[in-house]
């Protein structure tokens, strides 16, 4: 949470209501104008950027050569036949057969 210091004209309503976010454990940062706000932020992003970064390296080298970057979507345009089939194939399956079926694309 980011928080303004000094604010004088707080609303005690408010006050109230950051006093409980905080006490719940959330983390808080303060700021004492725009520019130190923005900085702020800048930096947390940049640091939010790296670790998500790093999170994708390491899977990477777990997986190995297998990329994590999704693959773009196929069209679907003029694919009525296959669209139709799709649509009669999932009122007509059951339940588990459904589920079994997804889990086996996620596999792919």
């Amino acid at each position: 949470m980011y928080r303004k210091r000094p604010a004088p004209n707080r609303a005690e309503r408010l006050k109230t209501m950051i006093d409980v976010i905080l006490n719940s454990g959330v983390s808080c940062k303060f700021f004492s104008d725009t520019d130190d706000l923005s900085s702020i932020i800048e930096n947390d992003l940049a640091l939010l950027l790296t670790e998500r970064f790093q999170q994708c390296e390491h899977v990477n080298k777990i997986i190995g050569e297998h990329s994590i970057i999704p693959i773009p979507a196929a069209s679907i345009i003029w694919r009525d036949a296959e669209i139709m089939d799709l649509f009669h194939v999932l009122r007509c399956i059951s339940t588990n057969l459904l589920y079994l079926l997804i889990l086996s694309l996620i596999q792919l």
